[in-house]
């Protein structure tokens, strides 16, 4: 289900409430101020409609400061604020009353209650608060007219005329038009406002994918330019490096051996072996020098395995762990069977040297996506989370004398197959990379 769209309206309540409740204790200060100066003005009556103005803000003033009080105790700061709201109209309506009725000049205050229900609690409290506003004028005025609400003393109409005025279709309608427009166009207003605030979070997502977005091209042409100047050495140096390489290796082949010297067997043994590592080294700095599109054709998964677990049971320089193959007969991929041969070379070999001696290193292989995935998973220490996205950078290694350019030819190699590498947490307690190429 598609996640909930949070209403801008209702956050920051609390802080919006305090500006409510200061005004409502404004209001009533201001008008226990007003009836005060009528009420000891020399020679004014102690009017009753006075009085009950006094009464009417004294209950704002109490209703207000309980409601700080009970603030810090709130829980549900929206319902909170339905019944602030709610109680305002009340308040303001029974100002209306007592001020003269459909006379009072304080109708036009439910119109500011109703904004602020906008404000505060967008489209619904706009409708709602107006719609209950207009319900309480309306009803004022039916019992003002029926008899069933008396009229505030002081303001009692001279005559049945004049009471009939002041009830009038005519006088009523704009107070009533004007509560049910408000309630309208406020939410109408919070509407829009509420669009406008999806809209720019929309803007605001919108512009941190872009940037990720650019620190990953960012962190991609950083790359590019290393293998560039990587490109550039390792051309020099190939052919300076190889053609030595190559020399020494046949000599070393060719010096006759002292028969029954286990020391100097040994000592061969790890001249060509280190001649062989070097030579590997010089190869996959090549590779991710000087990429080759891949030439792709129909390879079959198991076969390959097979070879490349073969090749690396017979590599003194690697440990003594036990490959498992599961991988179907029939499994078949489209690739490069030499690129992708160097990908389950780089992954097994780095099993093997994690895996304790006499461990299992299992590949498995089959369908999956609409591709196929092959994993190689070992008994190893595994790779921490923090370093699943830095392994597979260049030149970053957690092996003392690790070069970092293994894995990170495998990325390389698989990227240019539409596909994708990945590691994990191996069920034999190591780490598992899994490779996932388009079928």
């Amino acid at each position: 289900m598609p996640s909930r769209r949070l209403n801008p309206f209702l956050e920051d309540l609390s802080r919006k409430l305090l500006w409510l409740l200061a005004f409502r204790g404004a209001v009533a200060l201001l008008l226990l101020g007003g009836s005060a100066i009528v009420l000891l003005r020399a020679g004014a009556p102690a009017a009753p409609g006075v009085r009950v103005t006094c009464g009417v803000a004294g209950g704002m003033l109490l209703a207000t400061a309980l409601s700080v009080a009970a603030m810090r105790r709130i829980r549900d700061w929206i319902r909170f604020t339905w019944l602030q709201l709610l109680l305002d109209v009340l308040l303001w309506t029974a100002v209306v009353w007592g001020t003269g009725g459909p006379n009072s000049y304080f109708v036009y205050l439910l119109d500011l209650v109703v904004l602020l229900a906008a404000v505060f609690l967008g489209v619904r409290g706009a409708v709602v608060l107006g719609l209950a506003a207009f319900l309480l004028y309306a009803a004022l005025a039916a019992g003002l007219a029926s008899g069933w609400v008396p009229w505030p003393a002081g303001y009692e109409p001279a005559s049945a005329a004049e009471a009939a005025a002041s009830l009038s279709l005519r006088r009523l309608a704009p107070d009533a038009v004007s509560l049910l427009g408000v309630g309208l166009l406020g939410g109408f207003l919070a509407f829009r406002a509420q669009q406008i605030s999806h809209e720019v979070r929309d803007a605001e997502r919108a512009r941190a994918d872009l940037a990720d977005r650019l620190r990953a091209i960012r962190g991609e042409l950083d790359e590019a330019q290393r293998l560039s100047a990587l490109g550039k050495v390792a051309a020099g140096l190939a052919h300076e490096i190889r053609n030595p390489l190559g020399a020494i290796r046949g000599a070393i082949e060719l010096l006759p051996t002292s028969v029954g010297d286990p020391e100097s067997e040994r000592l061969r043994a790890l001249v060509l072996r280190e001649v062989d590592r070097i030579n590997e080294l010089v190869t996959q700095m090549l590779t991710l020098a000087r990429p080759q599109p891949p030439r792709k054709s129909a390879v079959r998964v198991r076969a390959l395995v097979h070879e490349v677990a073969r090749l690396a049971g017979e590599d003194p320089r690697l440990g003594h762990a036990t490959v498992v193959v599961q991988v179907p007969e029939a499994l078949e991929v489209q690739a490069d069977s030499s690129q992708l041969r160097q990908v389950l070379w780089n992954l097994l070999k780095n099993g093997i040297q994690a895996a304790p001696s006499g461990s299992v290193v299992q590949v498995r292989g089959g369908e999956r996506d609409g591709g196929v995935e092959i994993s190689v998973d070992d008994a190893g220490p595994g790779v921490p989370d923090e370093e699943r996205e830095r392994v597979f950078e260049l030149f970053y290694s957690s092996r003392p004398y690790g070069v970092g350019i293994g894995l990170a030819t495998c990325r390389q190699i698989v990227a240019s197959h539409g596909g994708r590498i990945e590691v994990a947490r191996s069920d034999l307690g190591g780490a598992s990379f899994q490779v996932w190429l388009p079928g």
